[in-house]
């Protein structure tokens, strides 16, 4: 199958996290590709949002909140974009 690098790389690096704290490689901030900052920030949001053997699943502004606080971890504007999506769709409260 071809695939465009940007997208081998978002499959790739998407559990990289801005502080260096993600794998595989502990890239930082700017040396994460955008779609792969994409695709961690919105894996993260849905594991929240869903139930897990583990644990129950949060509601959207307990989810958002929790990756606020991790706002270490994620890209500002990415958090920002997201909450503005979760916001458009009234499920937001």
């Amino acid at each position: 199958i071809d695939i465009p690098r940007n997208i081998l790389d978002a499959m790739y690096y998407h559990h990289e996290r801005n502080d260096g704290s993600g794998y595989p490689e502990g890239l930082k901030k700017e040396s994460i590709p955008l779609f792969a900052k994409i695709i961690g920030l919105s894996e993260t949001f849905a594991a929240l949002i869903a139930h897990r053997a583990y644990r129950d699943k949060v509601d959207y502004a307990q989810a958002l909140a929790i990756i606020r606080d991790s706002r270490t971890k994620f890209d500002r504007e990415i958090i920002e974009a997201l909450t503005s999506v979760v916001q458009s769709t009234g499920s937001y409260k």
